[in-house]
């Protein structure tokens, strides 16, 4: 799990390189949410969602996400121990405190991002 001090070095790179990366994780946060919100309007299920992600985003960068927004909620009792387990294990998600200053957040109920990341961990055999 990425940490403060592999933030440090991304910034360290290049304040330009920090910006892109912090927009393009803001704005993926953005798009779980809105894919959600309309997953829930239309009664749709969280395969679905994570589906849409996935494709939109990159599988991969789909994970890193879905994995930091688990790790920064990790606390909350509705986030499985599983979900957790799957979400400190990913090599590039980031820490919790990281996260906060990438721009990593949801809107989401804590109980809606357990169920999407175990979708992401069926979907994608993760």
């Amino acid at each position: 799990m990425r940490t403060m001090e592999t933030m440090q070095k991304v910034q360290d790179i290049g304040a330009d390189i920090y910006r892109e990366y912090r927009k393009k994780c803001r704005d993926a946060c953005a798009l779980l949410d809105k894919l959600h919100a309309d997953a829930v309007y239309d009664n749709d299920t969280p395969e679905s969602v994570v589906d849409s992600f996935a494709e939109m985003c990159g599988e991969s960068f789909a994970e890193i996400i879905i994995a930091s927004l688990v790790n920064q909620s990790a606390w909350d009792g509705r986030i499985s121990p599983k979900a957790a387990e799957w979400a400190e294990g990913i090599k590039d998600s980031w820490d919790a405190e990281s996260s906060r200053r990438w721009g990593i957040t949801t809107t989401m109920h804590m109980c809606h991002l357990d169920q999407t990341a175990r979708a992401f961990m069926t979907r994608y055999n993760r």
